[in-house]
């Protein structure tokens, strides 16, 4: 159940018809291609901050938790995309890794902050 300031706009959402066809399907293609992207280590830094801000929306409608708010799944998810974003873990032993060789991203070194 939704709690805490936001709980009238996610009551509504989740009450919508229009809004739960449009949003049914997001999530579905976003955790698809979350996984995908994280799994293949190909393009590991968009993945990690879409992954992030979807265990944000899913934390969102449960604010304030009744048990401690930090030690929430989603905020140690959070933490867990953050974390893989920043330390571009798909340069391990991910697609990244040979992307960042080609020629595409040599030009255009603003393409590594995507790479991950």
């Amino acid at each position: 159940a939704s709690k805490g300031p936001l709980k009238d706009i996610f009551v509504d959402m989740g009450t919508s018809q229009t809004a739960l066809d449009v949003i049914d399907p997001l999530v579905i293609w976003g955790q698809i291609l979350i996984g995908f992207s994280l799994i293949l280590g190909l393009f590991t830094r968009v993945g990690a901050f879409f992954g992030a801000l979807l265990m944000l929306m899913f934390y969102l409608p449960t604010l304030w938790p009744e048990h401690n708010p930090f030690i929430d799944d989603h905020v140690i998810y959070i933490g867990i995309f953050a974390l893989l974003g920043a330390l571009g873990a798909g340069r391990i032993i991910g697609i990244d890794s040979y992307l960042e060789q080609t020629e595409t991203v040599k030009k255009m070194p603003a393409l590594k902050y995507l790479l991950g």
